[in-house]
């Protein structure tokens, strides 16, 4: 049978009677309270790349947030943070001729989300394609954390667009003069994707180049993200 300690603030845990502890003797209003701490975070989240179309234009980079040289944000210790890394956008494979018909992939989304914070980057826009068969179907450029670019098909097009504050949009693509033009390049985390050339353009059908992405300092080196794919 158990034994009730009645008065807790003395008794002895020795066979020596001589030494004794002490435990201290708390109320609801002097029990300490658990103490945390907080870490003084810098993030930066990328949302995946989105895929390159077919006879079109480039992927658009993922979308693009940092808090890196600004304010950082308090995160309290020993509570659960859930972090995503996007993946890159999927172009399905198909033979020739064609005979599936689906438009390529964006990018998925990338995260930081708990007590405190929620940056959501979005994945990139697919770009614009052609697919070939007995028939031609066109798929328009995605809109993303930054925009596809436009498909080089048969009528002037326009590039996907950015999810503002997180990238730019995907370059233009012009009508068919009288051979394709060339496909808009994908957005980067810094400059729009370039448009795609008619035969006036110079050089003359040439692809839109993929926007330039961002440099960051935040791992102590300096290194450019998130640039966009060229077209085709």
């Amino acid at each position: 049978m158990a034994t009730k300690i009645t008065t807790p603030e003395l008794f002895n845990l020795s066979s020596n009677n001589t030494e004794a502890t002490q435990l201290p003797v708390f109320t609801t209003s002097t029990r300490p309270t658990p103490t945390t701490s907080t870490v003084q975070v810098e993030y930066l989240v990328i949302g995946g790349g989105g895929a390159g179309g077919c006879w079109g234009g480039g992927g658009g980079a993922g979308g693009y947030l940092t808090n890196y040289g600004g304010s950082k944000i308090p995160l309290t210790s020993g509570l659960d943070y859930a972090v995503v890394v996007g993946e890159g956008g999927v172009k399905p494979f198909t033979s020739f001729p064609q005979t599936t018909r689906v438009a390529v992939n964006p990018g998925e989304d990338s995260s930081i989300i708990g007590t405190g914070i929620s940056v959501i980057a979005d994945g990139g826009g697919g770009g614009g394609g052609m697919v070939y068969g007995s028939t031609t179907t066109e798929f328009p450029a995605q809109n993303g954390g930054s925009g596809g670019g436009a498909s080089a098909i048969r009528n002037a097009t326009s590039g996907g667009s950015k999810t503002t504050g997180q990238g730019n949009d995907g370059g233009d693509s012009p009508a068919q003069d009288p051979n394709y033009p060339g496909g808009g390049g994908g957005g980067g985390a810094f400059l729009a994707g370039g448009d795609g050339q008619s035969a006036s353009g110079s050089p003359a059908y040439a692809a839109g180049n993929g926007g330039d992405g961002l440099a960051s300092s935040i791992t102590g080196t300096s290194i450019t993200r998130a640039g966009g794919g060229g077209g085709f």
